[in-house]
């Protein structure tokens, strides 16, 4: 390699990690946001003169303000999925991955402060925002249930004739639900276990499928 490929790589290197280095700053300035004024009112104003930038060179790294709400969620369920990955790791039945991945999406969500507050169905807003951002809440929710499903690929627990797009389809509808919806009982972390191998499990754990 020439010397001046060799600069060349180096401040390749150099500017991308300049750049990780602001998005994370950005980033970091949002979640501060959020936290001071709610999802709903944060502006990318607030989001600039938190992280010390201008809105131009905000606007530079994020194309609007949805782009930076999705990158926040995004990166927490990124950081979520490979704590969740070395947890399911322990277990090579197909019940426990499934359970056991489930309760803990689903205890990680309901308290961490970006998705709970986004997830919040007591905001006024949170069907217009849903709608509106949905793709976002499913980007970050599938790297909440992706690890359950590659566990059980790996221990050779998924049905051979079960699709992994459809599993983690429905996967991802269950933790929604049990996230987002309503319902006329509030279930702890035991009951949601017991919810899940009564209702969800089975379908998993059947060998063969028509």
């Amino acid at each position: 390699m020439s010397e001046n490929s060799r600069q060349s790589d180096t401040l390749h290197d150099t500017h991308a990690t300049d750049t990780q280095i602001t998005k994370d700053r950005i980033l970091d300035a949002a979640e501060s946001c959020f936290g001071q004024y709610g999802i709903v009112r944060t502006r990318v104003r607030d989001i600039a003169h938190s992280a010390g930038y201008s809105r131009a060179t905000v606007y530079r790294y994020f194309d609007n303000r949805e782009g930076i709400i999705t990158s926040v969620l995004l990166r927490e369920a990124q950081r979520f999925g490979e704590e969740l990955k070395k947890t399911l790791h322990r277990y090579n039945d197909i019940e426990e991955i499934i359970v056991e991945g489930i309760v803990s999406a689903v205890d990680k969500l309901r308290v961490d402060t970006n998705f709970s507050r986004y997830l919040d169905i007591e905001n006024p807003g949170f069907s217009g925002k849903l709608g509106k951002l949905s793709t976002s809440v499913t980007d970050g929710l599938t790297e909440f249930i992706t690890p359950v499903l590659e566990q059980a690929q790996e221990s050779g627990h998924l049905p051979a004739k079960l699709s992994f797009a459809d599993a983690k389809e429905w996967l991802l509808r269950t933790l929604l639900s049990l996230l987002s919806v309503k319902g006329p009982t509030t279930r702890n972390s035991e009951e949601i276990r017991h919810y899940i191998r009564t209702f969800i499990v089975p379908v998993f754990a059947t060998p063969t499928l028509s």
